[in-house]
């Protein structure tokens, strides 16, 4: 039986928002991120450096989301994490899947994890509730 089990919640500062503007995708947006911090049970730590958002949104205010943060763990591991997914910019909110990369034999286990969350976008900042697929 597939289920969830709770990761991590995520809050990133939003540092700046580059507007580029109408493509042939639609909108495309730019964000900055800096100060991530990543809170859970088994996985803790802050974002290295700056993370960043990709965004091409719609006529509608509706988009898709690629993004890249690196995680540097409590404990010294060094995560990188790609999620992408659906915002709507009218409300704020995000729908990703998360996806995590790391040669920490502690956190091997991050390598096969699917990662599903939901989150908030605002001015200041981007959070997100992270859950991990599971099969059992």
């Amino acid at each position: 039986m597939t289920g969830l089990r709770e990761l991590c919640r995520v809050t990133f500062a939003v540092e700046a928002i580059h507007e580029v503007g109408e493509g042939p995708l639609g909108r495309r947006i730019v964000g900055v991120a800096r100060d991530g911090h990543w809170t859970g049970d088994r996985l803790n730590g802050s974002q290295l450096g700056p993370g960043g958002d990709w965004l091409v949104l719609d006529s509608q205010g509706r988009g898709t989301v690629d993004a890249r943060s690196l995680l540097a763990t409590t404990d010294g591991a060094l995560v990188y994490v790609s999620y992408a997914g659906r915002l709507d910019w009218r409300t704020g909110r995000l729908r990703c899947s998360f996806l995590f990369e790391t040669e920490s034999a502690e956190y091997a286990w991050l390598n096969t994890t699917q990662g599903v969350g939901l989150g908030r976008i605002g001015r200041d900042q981007v959070s997100y509730q992270v859950w991990e697929l599971t099969d059992d």
